[in-house]
């Protein structure tokens, strides 16, 4: 965090941190002092009695659409094996599935599979297309068939967005999701 002053006085601390952007894109082990920064701005220039809170951690962000996770945007599906390829829930539909959530690194957040052998099989059921589950769920589930196997990866939009949902998923993470749809029952 930064500290100014004056409303008036941001233009020299966006100034300012736009220079050190251009010198830590530019630096490659020594300073380079051809990258547009002519001006120098003095720590006395600002003062110290009325103040402003700026965060400089939003001006170093890496721009929009420059990321990792937003390679893609809402789900994707990848069929690992295919289902009847006839009978397809519907919103408001319960569906019986079985998953295994990772983050793109390959933790293994959450499943319904069994852990080792003896464990009890439990297939997670939930209402679908309604909002009870993560949008890239809601989605993506309407579009398999019954018996399907698939990899749902789902951009931070459409998991759990900037809260992430912690303490296993961080914020803005692109979740693959293997599931597979093993019932339908219709409402």
């Amino acid at each position: 965090m930064a500290l100014i002053n004056k409303p008036e006085e941001a233009p020299l601390l966006e100034a300012w941190a736009s220079c050190l952007l251009r010198l830590r894109k530019d630096n490659r082990g020594q300073t380079n002092h051809n990258n547009g920064c002519h001006q120098s701005y003095p720590i006395s220039d600002i003062d110290q009695t009325e103040s402003t809170i700026i965060d400089l951690a939003q001006l170093f962000a890496p721009p929009p659409n420059h990321s990792e996770s937003s390679a893609i945007m809402g789900v994707t599906i990848e069929t690992l094996k295919p289902g009847d390829g006839v009978t397809f829930p519907k919103a408001g539909d319960e569906v019986t599935i079985h998953y295994v959530g990772t983050l793109l690194n390959g933790y293994e957040f959450d499943s319904s599979r069994p852990k080792k052998r003896g464990d009890k099989d439990e297939p997670f059921e939930t209402y679908i297309g309604v909002g009870d589950v993560i949008r890239g769920w809601d989605e993506g589930v309407l579009q398999l068939s019954l018996g399907q196997k698939a990899i749902l990866t789902c951009s931070p939009d459409y998991a759990y967005g900037a809260r992430g949902s912690p303490p296993d998923i961080p914020p803005n993470s692109t979740l693959k999701f293997e599931v597979e749809l093993l019932k339908i029952t219709r409402q």
